[in-house]
């Protein structure tokens, strides 16, 4: 549903629309839903303004906007932190949106547990990241992360 259209004048969009009250809203709820779910205080401000019209109904009955604010509550970090250098690595792979001049359109992060230190691989394919993963275990762990804090402390000084 298009509600209105704007010209553009440099960095704005000017509307020659005094009033919304054209638009068929008959309620706070309806203008709170065609607005893009504002705050109340943005309807009073408009209302005041006689921009709106309608009986005031708050928006905290709005079902969308008690989802979105849904707060969670902190979950329990039970696993505990790993003894050793590359015990347990976090891996995750992004996508890169443009690709980038190169043709990268992925980046591989992989977190070590111990140190928290990470390391980032740029990505042609997805299909790459197994091969980078196996290839960068076995280059490390044989001497048991020396490589891994030899880097660490370097990043450190």
């Amino acid at each position: 549903m298009i509600m209105a259209t704007f010209k553009r004048e440099g960095n704005l969009f000017a509307s020659k629309i005094a009033s919304f009250q054209a638009f068929v809203a008959t309620d706070k709820k309806d203008w709170h839903t065609l607005l893009g779910h504002p705050s109340d205080s943005y309807l009073n401000q408009l209302l005041k303004e006689g921009k709106i019209s309608g009986k005031l109904l708050s928006s905290k009955k709005c079902e969308i906007c008690q989802q979105t604010k849904h707060q969670q509550r902190p979950h329990n970090n039970n696993l505990p932190k790993s003894p050793l250098p590359f015990h347990r690595l976090h891996v995750d792979t992004l996508e890169i949106t443009p690709i980038t001049h190169q043709g990268y359109g992925y980046v591989l992060v992989i977190v070590d547990d111990f140190s928290r230190f990470n390391h980032i691989c740029l990505l042609k394919k997805k299909s790459e990241a197994e091969g980078y993963l196996n290839e960068r275990i076995t280059y490390n762990l044989p001497n048991y992360g020396t490589l891994f804090y030899l880097t660490f402390l370097r990043v450190l000084l």
